[in-house]
């Protein structure tokens, strides 16, 4: 966590806080209408929605299959004990 963490800060004052200075540009790019919009073409806000979706449901499938490979069966009743919750 601690070199996650050193890496973080290392890479921000390398690129001057690019994530902070940019941050309206991405807004504004977001937020744009297509105005030349084809089925051929999605919008950024559409690929942002479809990189993190992706991400997402890997994460969620990948994090049960490690839960019930590092923890067996006790994970699964743990996790639908907490479905109910």
């Amino acid at each position: 966590v601690v070199l996650l963490i050193v890496c973080g800060l290392y890479y921000s004052f390398l690129t001057r806080f690019v994530q902070f200075r940019m941050l309206s540009s991405v807004f504004k790019i977001l937020t744009e209408k297509n105005e030349g919009h084809t089925k051929e073409h999605i919008s950024p806000f559409q690929a942002l929605m479809i990189s993190t979706a992706s991400r997402v449901g890997i994460g969620n499938i990948a994090g049960i299959s490690l839960a019930l490979a590092t923890g067996g069966a006790g994970a699964l009743f743990w996790m639908w004990v907490m479905a109910f919750f």
